[in-house]
Parts: C-alpha cells; sequence; structure tokens
C-alpha cells in the first residue's frame, strides 16, 4: 500500500483465533498502519465460518485467505462478483498483485 498512496482502496482485515499463539495480547495492529484498511479481531471466529459458506473460495472454514472486489462490489446476502481469491496470502501474493494491478493503475 505504500507503493500506491492515492490509489483508491479499501482494505478489510480480520484477525481470528486459528493457531495456538493467535491472541489478542500478541496481536500487533501496526502491522497494517495505512488509514485506508480497518482491522477487526474475531476471537469467535464467526467471520472464518460464514465467509467460507458465502464465498466460493473455501469449505468449512476461511483463514489466512485474500477476497479480491471490485469497485463495482455490492453486498447483499454477500459481498459480490469476487474478482480473486485464494489462500494462503503468502503463498499467493504475485497472483494477488496480478489482479489488484490493473484495479489501481485505472
Amino acid at each position: 500500500m505504500a507503493k500506491n498512496p492515492t490509489a483508491k482502496l479499501r482494505v478489510y482485515v480480520i484477525w481470528l483465533v486459528v493457531l495456538g499463539g493467535d491472541r489478542r495480547s500478541t496481536w500487533n495492529p501496526d502491522v497494517m498502519p495505512d488509514p485506508r484498511v480497518a482491522q477487526f479481531w474475531d476471537a469467535e471466529r464467526t467471520s472464518g465460518a460464514w465467509f467460507a459458506r458465502h464465498v466460493e473460495v473455501a469449505d468449512g472454514f476461511m483463514w489466512d485467505t485474500y477476497l479480491l472486489y471490485g469497485p463495482s462490489a455490492q453486498w447483499a446476502d454477500g459481498p459480490s462478483p469476487l474478482l480473486d481469491g485464494n489462500g494462503t496470502i503468502i503463498e499467493y501474493k504475485q497472483q494477488l498483485q496480478e489482479h489488484l494491478t490493473p484495479l489501481i493503475q485505472s
């Protein structure tokens, strides 16, 4: 995000308790300090199950996943249309960049 400070985008990050070391006390919200980022803590893991049911990227439970929506996205029963999504974020960061770049350049 630092490379594109004027790009019109919004990032929503939901932090979940999934692995043994995942605790709010160890969470560093400064890992994404950009003002276009809204961060949420989901200790109950509700969002992981909800997104897995409503988005065609994962079955059962979703975490460490990105979902990319374009400027025409709407929220009805869930967000759509999905342009791209996958996980893990680190593993698929090149794919995310390839799909995101045209959006922030237009």
